[in-house]
């Protein structure tokens, strides 16, 4: 054990010095190869022609090759296409149109010796259903409305102090309308105000896997503005102040009616 000790202690101080360097050499980037970015959508529609978006740039020790790149795209058993690419320029190939279902994609890019590829997927979906949907100003209402005779799931979220708490869920088709809080106004005075949440967010989703489609694949939203119920005194205050206005006004035109006939005098 004497005799170990000394060549296990050098052992440790060896490894010790040689750490460092491993872990530096460990998180630095590669300063040569091929980059390659494949941007497909989340879903295609059944039926309309597929485009996938792509961006490519190579490096040589770390600058960039001026050179064309060659980017090739394949879904698999339908078509493959190859285009060129410059450094910094972002592209779209164009495919015929597809049935539903997952497809298997490849995608590869070469310049120089360097060379890249790897697989992704692209899922194809019957087309979106038609609706329409709304949050009426206010905030107060939530109406849905579809000729389809397809099912929808509606989710209702509301939003306090940053948490989401789940409201409702409605599956169904044809006609919604939906009580969401009540907003005292003006024209309600004595209403009573109830506003639970500070956001309201609603989500569509129908039969075919489509979310939010006519809305651009956003959710509806709707923000409350924390404001004081309206009273029966702020209602005539209102009023008083626009009668107090319109007496000003026809004192004013009065009296500069009465100047211009003294200086015609």
């Amino acid at each position: 054990m004497r005799h170990i000790t000394p060549y296990f202690i050098l052992l440790l101080l060896f490894s010790a010095s040689i750490l460092p360097l491993i872990s530096q050499n460990t998180g630095a980037g590669e300063d040569s190869g091929v980059f390659l970015r494949i941007q497909p959508k989340d879903q295609y529609i059944e039926g309309e022609a597929i485009t996938i978006q792509f961006f490519a740039s190579g490096l040589d020790a770390g600058k960039v090759i001026q050179s064309s790149i060659s980017v090739t795209l394949t879904i698999q058993g339908e078509e493959t296409k190859t285009v060129q690419s410059w450094p910094g320029e972002k592209q779209t190939i164009a495919f015929k149109t597809l049935k539903r279902g997952i497809y298997k994609c490849n995608a590869s890019a070469s310049v120089g010796n360097y060379y890249k590829d790897y697989a992704f997927e692209i899922l194809i979906l019957p087309p979106p259903i038609e609706y329409t949907a709304q949050i009426l100003p206010g905030g107060e209402n939530f109406i849905f409305r579809t000729r389809a005779d397809s099912n929808f799931t509606i989710t209702i979220t509301g939003y306090k102090a940053g948490e989401a708490i789940p409201i409702k869920t409605y599956i169904g088709n044809g006609s919604l309308d939906v009580h969401l809080q009540n907003v005292p106004s003006i024209f309600q005075p004595n209403r009573e105000r109830y506003i639970q949440y500070d956001l309201i967010e609603i989500s569509i989703v129908d039969n075919n896997g489509w979310a939010n489609y006519n809305n651009q694949g956003r959710s509806y939203k709707y923000a409350y503005v924390e404001v004081e119920p309206y009273s029966i005194v702020m209602l005539f205050s209102v009023i008083g102040a626009l009668i107090m206005g319109i007496i000003l006004i026809v004192v004013i035109r009065k009296h500069f009616s009465k100047t211009d006939v003294a200086e015609e005098d």
